[in-house]
């Protein structure tokens, strides 16, 4: 059977089923026009004269063409913030480990050794540093048992000399008081300068590289003597002598 298609306010046709299904695949014609049976003069939509030749696309196919870029684009930016999410995560935890170790530095037997001379460490103080890593500090007790008394040392390690130079200096401006110069010496080896040195009679300073060692004393019984053998023998300069300069 031909049937008859009105569109625009024109007749088109005849047309069989087939050539109908053609020109509704190439957009010629639409299911919502109208169409009439050949020698009929009933027109109805094309849907429902031939339902079986017109597939009428499902509303949600529109739908779902549409959603699926906005869904690839949400996809798309939480992959971007679960990995910046990853790499934040990943930067803080090294971060946090490097604050970690700057903090709480491992224990140094060079720094902070288990005996000098005939001095033996009575306690051992946690080694410290800042955040930042520009420095680190180590402390012990040293006492010759049976004696009570003790020497109270200090070793400083900062990023460069020029600070710990700096450092040695700002202490004795703090050591020295009433107009007192500070006593400056030398630790010296086979006749080179292993280190310089100085002090205000609170304490001795020794400064070598980017190392300062702070050495004081607890106690009648400990002599300077005591403590010059001490300085000379640390890790550091061990076998100088010290001697003041003038």
């Amino acid at each position: 059977m031909n049937y008859y298609i009105a569109k625009n306010g024109k007749s088109l046709g005849p047309f069989t089923e087939s050539e109908i299904e053609e020109r509704l695949r190439s957009g010629e014609i639409t299911p919502t026009d109208l169409c009439a049976a050949s020698g009929g003069t009933e027109w109805k939509p094309l849907s429902e004269v031939l339902p079986n030749t017109v597939r009428v696309p499902s509303s949600p196919q529109p739908v779902l063409a549409a959603s699926q870029p906005k869904k690839r684009r949400w996809g798309m930016i939480l992959g971007v913030l679960g990995a910046f999410v990853a790499f934040v995560l990943v930067v803080g935890g090294i971060l946090g480990f490097l604050a970690y170790r700057n903090l709480f530095p491992k224990d140094s037997r060079e720094d902070l050794p288990d005996q000098v001379k005939e001095f033996k460490l009575k306690n051992r103080y946690p080694g410290h540093g800042d955040i930042w890593g520009s420095k680190v500090w180590y402390a012990g007790m040293y006492s010759t048992p049976p004696s009570e008394d003790f020497l109270l040392y200090l070793m400083d390690v900062y990023k460069s000399e020029i600070e710990a130079k700096d450092e040695m200096e700002k202490g004795l401006v703090k050591d020295c008081t009433g107009g007192d110069k500070p006593l400056r010496f030398s630790f010296t080896k086979d006749g080179k300068e292993m280190a310089e040195g100085a002090t205000c009679y609170r304490g001795f300073y020794i400064h070598k590289g980017n190392r300062v060692a702070t050495v004081s004393k607890s106690g009648d019984s400990i002599s300077i003597d005591d403590m010059a053998g001490f300085m000379e023998n640390l890790p550091f300069i061990v076998g100088s002598k010290m001697v003041a300069k003038k």
